[in-house]
């Protein structure tokens, strides 16, 4: 994991009490696995992050570093400001479930 700053988007393959640490700074939580019951959803609803659980093939398809929208009402993520990454173009991702929490956010992923 790169370094990861205060206002971040996390992206996760999935969480365990082990990112209890890190989760209370991140603005966003893009997760592989996991459903409405999982630890990611659990945290974030309790911290009111912005999460969607279920993007299946985030790590690989979001960059680190991409600038990335959620929608977690509607379990969508979507890379944006590709001009920072050369050779990215803009992708949407749907989540199979979502957790739903406050907000969206543009921060970059780490």
């Amino acid at each position: 994991m790169a370094v990861l700053e205060p206002g971040d988007v996390l992206v996760v393959p999935f969480t365990t009490p082990a990112y209890n640490a890190v989760l209370p700074i991140v603005s966003g939580l893009i997760v592989e696995e996991g459903g409405a019951i999982s630890h990611a959803a659990i945290v974030a609803r309790e911290l009111g992050i912005a999460a969607i659980i279920g993007v299946r093939g985030a790590t690989r398809h979001i960059p680190d570093g991409a600038e990335v929208e959620l929608d977690p009402k509607h379990g969508s993520v979507r890379v944006v400001n590709t001009n920072l990454l050369p050779g990215v173009d803009p992708t949407e991702f749907s989540a199979s479930e979502s957790s739903t929490s406050p907000d969206s956010s543009g921060r970059p992923a780490r």
